[in-house]
């Protein structure tokens, strides 16, 4: 019988390749208040439209 030597495998980690785009999960939550802003900066209070037509597009 033959002996098989086994080579030891290098550890590898596991990463996330889309562990940046969890950032984007905060661009919902956080548009009321981005929209706030751009009405208190510009005074046009049309732009309170914004949030929900760039959620329903």
């Amino acid at each position: 019988m033959t002996e098989t030597i086994h080579t030891p495998v290098p550890n590898r980690q596991w990463r996330d390749p889309n562990r940046y785009r969890w950032w984007n999960g905060l661009g919902v939550p956080l548009l009321p208040f981005f929209t706030w802003g751009v009405v208190a900066a510009t005074g046009w209070n049309a732009l309170w439209m914004m949030g929900p037509l760039w959620i329903f597009s």
